[in-house]
């Protein structure tokens, strides 16, 4: 499934794309955005409010079910994902640092998450499981510089340099914003 996000007014707080609705995604369906962050944006913030049941998550051997990404799928690894690896938890992942996990307890969950790019590089992130407070996560960024122009954003899969698409998560994705800027923490609260 390809699906445009809509197109903001800069009115509305600097915002580049957002969903127009919630989207269902059933372990078979993406969206494919044709957004090239990285090409067209030196600095940007994501925003995604969304619930799954990790109990439903297909699990992949070295990797997690993708949630949203905009990375390059080729050696060295450009750009960001954000995943959920069965038995690890919620990862965000820059490049090919390391991830930085967050446990998830239950089998249906809540999640927010929010990152800032600055300078094509990682600034900060948040992670909101559940009820919980929001938690910022030191998070490494290992992501080359190489092809990172190339990298497109997807939701619900990830997307290899020829299109094709794998890994596909299963969970509702409630809102997903992309703003042309980083938000300061005051607007980043005001998020969650």
């Amino acid at each position: 499934m390809r699906r445009r996000m809509i197109k903001c007014k800069d009115s509305e707080g600097g915002s580049i794309y957002k969903l127009s609705s919630p989207v269902i995604f059933d372990g078979s369906n993406n969206i494919d955005t044709g957004i090239h962050l990285y090409r067209d944006y030196a600095d940007f913030t994501v925003f995604a409010d969304f619930t799954f049941n990790k109990n439903n998550q297909i699990e992949f051997s070295n990797a997690g079910a993708t949630i949203a990404t905009c990375m390059y799928e080729r050696n060295p690894w450009p750009g960001f994902v954000l995943r959920y690896t069965v038995g690890m938890g919620l990862a965000l992942i820059f490049g090919d640092s390391t991830a930085s996990y967050v446990k998830i307890l239950d089998g249906f969950c809540n999640c927010k998450v929010c990152f800032s790019v600055k300078n094509k590089r990682y600034e900060n992130a948040y992670f909101k499981i559940g009820d919980a407070e929001p938690e910022k996560k030191e998070v490494l960024d290992a992501s080359s510089q190489n092809n990172i122009e190339q990298a497109i954003l997807t939701l619900g899969s990830y997307r290899t340099p020829d299109g094709a698409y794998g890994r596909y998560w299963v969970g509702t994705m409630h809102e997903f914003i992309v703003y042309n800027r980083t938000l300061s923490e005051d607007e980043i609260n005001k998020l969650f």
